[in-house]
């Protein structure tokens, strides 16, 4: 049995082909290029100026509407304005009395304030929502649409991840600047996304390992619902894989040596190459201001330079759950300003 696939990618330059090199690999595109399992369709993001994103809606909602005819069920996608333009193409099936079965949103915004987007529209049965952590800096000023409900019947499930904007669709900057820009970054160099004051702060090593998670946690529950709806006609509630568990196992299921539990239950990790505590807090805690407390409990390890780690080195990681709020601020304060 078919099931329709459509999305609508994130906000992006006017010029055709330059967006499709850069955005090549998004999340949006990457199940797209994948999905055999009946008509699909990608829709390019809006343009930066963000004002396309009500023609994106009705462009996807107009797809839908032609191709559900014999389809099992509908999976919508989107990423940043395009998550926006999804919502509002969820609103315009509605007025059709076309049901959506889930919905996919890559830290969806609103920059169109024309469009309600706020609340997700009752025709939607699943939404799963993976959304750039406020502690990263990332597009602070920017929120996030599609985190209401207007029917308790809808099923939401969010995510926050230590990750870019950008990150989260699938496109992190490190490998933007390697792949299409050809240029080498520091993993360690934090991100300075265009337009913003200020930097992030999400180094370009942990924008990659963000980005991993978002997959882990959205792309297999992606494909699980086509499943679903392909072999029962009806959409399943679908719990995502913790990303954090799935990143600490290997093909055996055994833990993988350098992640908590790796050797019978302590809490250490093994330094690799490319690594910094900021990444190492990311990582672990998602919060990479976070990184003075692996440093004052690895002191005795790492030396007097917090910045001086090198691969092999086993460090201690505490339960965080044990430090107050105020432990927690007072190690954010001492990350963000250190000298």
């Amino acid at each position: 049995m078919s099931v329709l696939y459509g999305c609508v990618d994130g906000t992006g330059i006017a010029d055709d082909k330059s967006y499709g090199r850069i955005y090549d690999n998004s999340f949006c595109h990457r199940v797209w290029k994948a999905w055999t399992s009946g008509p699909k369709e990608y829709i390019r993001g809006p343009w930066t100026a963000g004002w396309s994103t009500p023609k994106r809606a009705e462009m996807l909602a107009e797809w839908v509407s032609s191709n559900r005819s014999g389809a099992n069920g509908i999976i919508l996608a989107g990423h940043s304005r395009g998550g926006c333009a999804a919502i509002r193409a969820c609103s315009l099936l509605k007025d059709q009395g076309i049901g959506v079965d889930y919905l996919f949103l890559f830290d969806a915004v609103n920059m169109q304030t024309l469009l309600d987007t706020h609340f997700i529209p009752s025709n939607v049965k699943y939404v799963y929502h993976a959304l750039r952590g406020s502690y990263t800096r990332s597009r602070p000023f920017w929120g996030n649409c599609g985190r209401f409900l207007r029917s308790n019947s809808t099923v939401y499930r969010e995510r926050s991840f230590c990750a870019t904007h950008s990150g989260v669709g699938g496109i992190p900057w490190q490998v933007y600047f390697r792949e299409v820009e050809g240029v080498e970054r520091p993993a360690n160099e934090f991100i300075w996304e265009d337009g913003e004051p200020n930097p992030t702060l999400v180094p370009m090593k942990q924008d990659v390992c963000g980005s991993r998670e978002v997959m882990i946690w959205m792309l297999p529950t992606l494909w699980a619902a086509r499943d679903a709806l392909e072999e029962g006609g009806a959409p399943v509630d679908i719990v995502p894989a913790d990303p954090k568990q799935q990143a600490g196992q290997q093909a055996g299921g055994r833990p993988a040596a350098g992640v908590p539990g790796g050797n019978g239950g302590a809490p250490f990790y093994t330094v690799v190459s490319g690594d910094s505590l900021s990444l190492i807090s990311g990582r672990m805690w998602g919060d990479v201001l976070l990184w003075p407390i692996l440093y004052k409990v690895n002191r005795p390890v790492v030396g007097s330079n917090p910045n001086l780690i090198s691969a092999g080195m086993k460090l201690s990681v505490p339960n965080i759950k044990n430090y107050s709020s105020q432990e927690l601020d007072q190690a954010r304060s001492e990350g963000r300003n250190w000298r």
